[in-house]
């Protein structure tokens, strides 16, 4: 514990802070990863992105021309 006591509170302040911000992104990246195995989806891929972009596009148009329509 003397390194804690040989730094001053701004420095430790900030080392807790990037303690935390380590801890966030640690537990944001399982979550991620974790989610995606749970949801059975494959790896990420350029390719993957647009087609899980675009059906919903399709999507969208089809349901503003039918409203349109209707």
């Amino acid at each position: 514990m003397d390194i804690v006591q040989g730094i001053s509170d701004d420095q430790l302040a900030l080392l807790g802070c990037a303690g935390a911000l380590l801890a966030a992104f640690t537990v944001m990246g399982v979550s991620y990863h974790v989610g995606r195995l749970l949801r059975g989806e494959q790896s990420s891929t350029t390719s993957g992105l647009s087609r899980a972009i675009v059906p919903n596009v399709e999507s969208q148009r089809a349901e503003a021309s039918q409203r349109r329509a209707a």
